[in-house]
């Protein structure tokens, strides 16, 4: 279903698969769907470790 998102909306997929938007979407956050935060999340891992963990949150 996500290779589908481009081509079609939720809301089609949804009706035609007889599932709720928001079914879909809880199963999406499941499943783990698109990590957008990820590469940022381990640029601020290597600064955080590069500091011998001694930065904070804000410093970093």
């Amino acid at each position: 279903m996500l290779e589908k998102r481009a081509t079609y909306s939720v809301s089609m997929m949804a009706r035609v698969l007889e599932v709720s938007r928001a079914h879909f979407y809880r199963w999406l956050k499941a499943k783990g769907g698109e990590d957008l935060w990820g590469p940022l999340k381990e640029a601020i891992c290597a600064i955080w470790e590069e500091s011998d963990r001694r930065f904070s949150f804000r410093k970093v």
